[in-house]
């Protein structure tokens, strides 16, 4: 728990502005990755976005697909199987299989119950199907960050009633929270959804706070409000 590795399935304007968000969250515990198939088929101006990235992993790098047996989904909606010709998707299988690797998919299509379910099989192997495995299947920003709050990707926790209490305000439609060692006031930028608003008890605000609880007083904003208290 803690550490979560991102596919990004077929990369396209809308998955790589969640992919932005992502990295601007600074944590290294979200580990993003691509297929070189994927890269070398989309369109350019995502192919240099993604190039610019250091910090993104090819997932059909380094692995043997094994060709003599079939990848296959569990379309649960159509009710039957479909054979993956994706080289992204089956080193994704195979890195599991091979390695333990577990993965979630960033895509712009929906799956059934949110999951990508498959099995290997082949004609000439009679121990297999041996065993499914289930990829968390992930459509919006939303959706990616909840599931890494799941997860435990993030230290930083306003529900943590030891710290926090809310206050049954509102600011964006986010709950306000209150600080309970210094009074401070905070909530989820609901905009953008990267980082938090905090105010000081007096209603000055004093910065914007990473997901992960770091305050940067650099972005302080005289001009920012609390409108609900």
């Amino acid at each position: 728990m803690g550490d979560v590795n991102l596919y990004i399935h077929e990369p396209c304007p809308a998955s790589i502005e969640i992919a932005r968000k992502i990295r601007a969250w600074g944590t290294p515990k979200v580990r993003l990755w691509l297929s070189a198939e994927d890269m070398e088929h989309c369109d350019v101006s995502i192919r240099r976005v993604i190039e610019q990235w250091r910090d993104g992993k090819i997932v059909d790098r380094n692995i043997q697909i094994d060709n003599s047996v079939n990848y296959y989904e569990w379309n649960l909606s159509a009710v039957h199987v479909e054979v993956i010709v994706s080289s992204g998707l089956k080193a994704l299988i195979q890195r599991c299989t091979d390695q333990g690797t577990q993965f979630a998919v960033l895509s712009e299509s929906a799956k059934s119950k949110g999951q990508m379910t498959c099995f290997v099989d082949a004609p000439q192997q009679m121990d297999l199907p041996d065993a499914w495995q289930k990829f968390q299947w992930l459509t919006s920003y939303d959706e990616v960050l909840q599931f890494c709050r799941e997860q435990g990707v993030f230290d930083f926790d306003l529900t943590d009633t030891s710290r926090f209490s809310p206050t049954g305000k509102f600011e964006q439609g986010a709950q306000v929270y209150k600080e309970r060692s210094t009074g401070n006031f905070i909530y989820l930028d609901n905009l953008h959804k990267t980082h938090y608003e905090v105010f000081s008890s007096t209603g000055q605000h004093l910065g914007e706070m990473s997901l992960n609880g770091t305050l940067d007083r650099h972005m302080a904003d005289s001009n920012k409000r609390l409108k609900s208290l």
